[in-house]
């Protein structure tokens, strides 16, 4: 039976071919008038190509854009998502494409996930960096998808496998020594950034989202946070220790608490600029993330309430009057802080 017009074909290549049958639409003419073919997809059997050609016309894509390569889809996806917002995209990201240059060259909706593993596994890189490398997968599966170019996210199957090391590298708290060591050092913007992180339990990124006009010195907190539900907006106790570094830092004319000379600190900026020189001076090892580990011991070590801890850190929901951060609510966040 003859297809309608319009609708494509499918046939059979010659020669032995593990996927002999080819889907295709005619996507125009040239000047002599003769069809120009874009394949859909290539299968093992008639039925199989029929079926592709079938869901195509029930919902057609972009035939195209979905000859994109991993290269090119990345290009795309950076202009629209940042450049075209004046906005550049995060070096973690960044070396993480450059990583994966294997890759580069295939077409985005053709890779697999046991390609992407091997660019990830074969990275020679700690965790962290392997992690980027998963999210930006993630990213651009995402931006695919939203554009009609795959239908699956093969990035969503990725394994990461934390070594010993680095697991205990990503659990690991500063020292009594070592918190000594950066209180000599306190004069430091680099030094207090890590012992904010330490004493008020703050994730990196939730510190440089914090606003101005969110910072209440007076009353001895904070309203911030990232993530989720329970972490987001919450009420975040200034320590008596750090008390002097966040006043320092205030100024009501920025839009943001932390700032730089060059304007406010994005992760990669406070990570490079302040975090990295001075694990490196101090002779330490130690992730942004591990302040916040650090302060979850300091307040267990303590004896403090386990609901107020994890109040603090966010990871319970506060309940519905205290949601309006009663004096009652703050005073007790305040007074468990300075315990440590």
């Amino acid at each position: 039976m003859r297809n309608p017009n319009g609708y494509g074909t499918v046939f059979k290549l010659s020669g032995n071919r593990r996927k002999p049958f080819v889907a295709r639409k005619t996507v125009g003419f040239n000047d002599k008038g003769h069809p120009i073919y874009e394949p859909i997809g290539y299968y093992a059997e008639r039925k199989d190509a029929m079926m592709a050609l079938a869901a195509y016309n029930l919902s057609p894509y972009d035939l195209v854009s979905r000859k994109l390569t991993f290269s090119e889809l990345y290009d795309l996806f950076v202009e629209q998502k940042y450049t075209d917002n004046d906005k550049k995209i995060s070096n973690g990201y960044a070396a993480a494409y450059k990583a994966c240059s294997n890759i580069h060259d295939i077409i985005f909706s053709d890779l697999r996930t046991a390609q992407l593993q091997k660019e990830i596994n074969n990275w020679d890189k700690g965790y962290a960096s392997k992690k980027n490398m998963r999210i930006l997968f993630n990213f651009l599966y995402k931006f695919a998808m939203q554009n009609d170019i795959v239908d699956k996210n093969y990035a969503s199957f990725i394994e990461l496998t934390l070594p010993d090391e680095d697991t205990e590298q990503l659990h690991k708290p500063f020292t009594t020594e070592e918190l000594a060591t950066l209180w000599e050092n306190a004069a430091d913007r680099s030094a207090q950034y890590v012992l904010i992180y330490c004493y008020s339990g703050l994730r990196p990124t939730e510190l440089i989202r914090i606003k101005t006009v969110d910072v209440h010195l007076d009353d001895r907190y904070m309203v911030g946070g990232i993530k989720n539900r329970t972490s987001k907006n919450r009420a975040i106790p200034i320590a008596e220790k750090i008390y002097p570094f966040i006043a320092a830092m205030y100024n009501p004319d920025n839009e943001f608490l932390v700032t730089d000379f060059d304007g406010p600190l994005s992760y990669d900026r406070i990570n490079w600029r302040y975090w990295k020189p001075l694990m490196q001076k101090l002779d330490m090892d130690h992730l942004p993330h591990d302040g916040r580990h650090t302060c979850a011991t300091l307040l267990d070590n303590c004896g403090a309430n386990k609901t107020v801890i994890k109040k603090i850190l966010g990871h319970a929901g506060l309940g519905t009057t205290e949601k309006v951060y009663t004096h009652k609510t703050i005073k007790q966040l305040i007074d468990t802080i300075n315990l440590i």
